[in-house]
């Protein structure tokens, strides 16, 4: 929803109900058991923006709660939440100069395993430089800046917790060349 002098502001708004009744099959002997699990995830998001001139700013937020019940023997019932919070900037400055940067943080409480209940803060940032009346293009980009992403991810679904291991590097500085040309086509003889 667009609003202000100009519409520079825009309101957004998502919310979002999930219900998931799962049926598996588990077993922690021989004899395997019928495994019904229930998953009730609710969420709200919510992000402001301005824009003014050619810079732009905003803040974003999130929540949301997962309960997830069953009644096999060994599951831990869980009732958490994932809070989502951000910031962004983007800076248009003169002589093609142009400076971005996010900030976000990543928090999840509530869950039975403390490896789950975590805090991450991401801080994001890039300096342009355009030359050429705009067809090239230096970009140096930082990925986070703090080295808080883990390559250990876990996450719950329906009947489990899982543990994923991705092999890549989290944290990083590339330097970007953009060269942008055009070739107009030729005209057709009559």
């Amino acid at each position: 929803m667009p609003f202000g002098k100009n519409e520079a502001f825009q309101f957004q708004t998502v919310t979002t109900a999930s219900y998931v009744h799962s049926v598996d099959y588990a077993s922690e002997s021989e004899a395997l058991e019928r495994s019904v699990v229930n998953n009730l995830t609710l969420g709200e998001q919510l992000a402001l923006s301005y824009r003014v001139g050619k810079h732009s700013f905003g803040i974003r937020g999130s929540l949301s709660w997962l309960d997830s019940r069953s009644a096999r023997e060994g599951y831990d019932n869980i009732s958490a939440f994932d809070i989502t919070a951000g910031a962004n900037a983007s800076l248009n400055l003169p002589q093609n100069w142009q400076i971005a940067t996010d900030i976000n943080l990543y928090s999840r409480r509530g869950y039975n395993d403390n490896t789950l209940n975590t805090t991450n803060w991401v801080w994001n940032a890039s300096v342009a430089k355009t030359i050429l009346k705009g067809n090239l293009t230096f970009r140096l980009n930082a990925v986070d800046i703090l080295k808080q992403i883990s390559n250990v991810q876990h996450t719950v679904n329906a009947q489990g917790r899982t543990e994923t291991w991705v092999n890549s590097q989290p944290r990083y500085v590339m330097l970007h060349v953009v060269y942008r040309f055009n070739v107009m086509p030729k005209k057709k003889k009559s």
